[in-house]
């Protein structure tokens, strides 16, 4: 698998350089190692919990088809190495795909996909895949407003712990208005619902919530 996880890097450089069209595409990327801390206070004394060691690294490629169409695919690898927990040890994979489109100048479709592979290799019951659809809308009919809908399904399959594959499901219903050029307001409304097998001793979760909120310039 790690072979894998250092092929597809390779595969979008190369994808890149053979790729012919109008608009030049974009590679961006970035590597990262470092340690961190977990800290609690107890009165005025700082404790530390754990820390752990990381590395991470990520590769995009960005590629404009038209003024109004655009695609991206990002690859990303993550490593943690705790120094007491070591249950937590994992070695985290994720790729991203956007593509997006403009049907008018009010009306923008966005499509994104996920995929996770979370390997807890001191503790394997915890690993999971996951795999994850969301599909975004939004519609400017004016200068004053914008509305947004959100549409997602996730599915989460535990590799050494079946009964405790899921799958989540999210609605969002957003709503911008500027009521004048200093004050500008935000409503949000979130349905979740995440739904375990029926041999699975989990119960299936739902919750929503609303929230309303505002900017003001002064």
């Amino acid at each position: 698998m790690k072979k894998v996880y250092i092929l597809i890097p390779v595969v979008i450089i190369i994808f890149s350089s053979i790729c012919i069209a109008d608009y030049r595409p974009i590679i961006s990327g970035d590597f990262e190692v470092g340690d961190k801390l977990y800290t609690d206070f107890e009165g005025y004394e700082e404790e530390i919990i754990d820390k752990y060691h990381y590395y991470k690294h990520w590769l995009k490629y960005k590629k404009k088809l038209s003024t109004t169409e655009y695609y991206y695919l990002k690859y990303q690898y993550y490593r943690k190495k705790y120094k007491f927990k070591t249950r937590y040890n994992n070695i985290c994979f994720n790729l991203w795909g956007n593509y997006t489109t403009e049907i008018s100048d009010k009306i923008r479709n966005r499509f994104k996909i996920n995929y996770k592979d979370k390997d807890y290799y001191d503790k394997q019951i915890k690993s999971y895949k996951s795999l994850r659809f969301k599909y975004m809308l939004d519609y400017d009919p004016d200068n004053k407003n914008d509305y947004e809908i959100c549409i997602q399904r996730q599915w989460n399959n535990y590799c050494q712990r079946s009964v405790n594959d899921n799958t989540k499901d999210k609605i969002c219903l957003g709503w911008e208005y500027e009521m004048n050029k200093n004050l500008e307001i935000n409503t949000n409304i979130k349905v979740n619902y995440q739904s375990y097998s029926q041999y699975s001793q989990r119960s299936n979760k739902y919750s929503h919530n609303f929230s309303l909120g505002f900017k003001y310039k002064l």
